[in-house]
């Protein structure tokens, strides 16, 4: 059975006063059902359970041995969002804590191509990757959408094979 599990529109829609009962019940309505959708697929339980593991791992302070900060609650958060804004045809990342207590998702096809976006507690997407000989790296805000900078750099590594 195929089950088609489009990208759940985090917070494309606000819960504000200006939004009547009618669409925002609609609203709660088709999360609820691109969830279930997303859940079927096992992809958001296995990515949301790789973020866990990786949080559990650095919960204290020196976690790594070599000082390293606990995990933040804030980038664990909007790691989060980004996981649910990260469209389908691009493969689950690696998913680890950096040593400033920052979520890390890494993609790796190879020895020259790599891509690897760092995750702040305020939302900055902190970006680098090397597409053979030719690097990119930025810093980019996360909001209802990945940034374009993202998706171009993650298009371009999925073009090296």
């Amino acid at each position: 059975m195929t089950v088609f599990a489009p990208d759940i529109p985090g917070s494309m829609w606000n819960a504000d006063s200006a939004v009547n009962s009618e669409t925002h019940g609609l609203y709660n309505r088709l999360r609820s059902a691109l969830a279930t959708a997303r859940d079927a697929t096992g992809r958001w339980t296995d990515l949301i359970a790789s973020l866990d593991n990786a949080c559990m791992d650095a919960a204290t302070t020196d976690w790594d041995g070599a000082g390293g900060h606990a995990i933040l609650a804030g980038s664990y958060k909007q790691a989060q969002v980004f996981l649910e804004l990260l469209p389908a045809a691009f493969p689950a990342p690696l998913i680890g804590v950096d040593a400033d207590g920052e979520v890390t998702l890494e993609w790796i096809r190879g020895a020259h191509a790599a891509f690897s976006v760092s995750i702040s507690a305020a939302g900055d997407l902190t970006y680098a990757g090397l597409f053979g000989p030719a690097r990119a790296r930025g810093k980019e805000p996360l909001g209802t959408q990945l940034p374009r900078a993202i998706i171009a750099n993650l298009q371009r590594l999925s073009a090296l094979g």
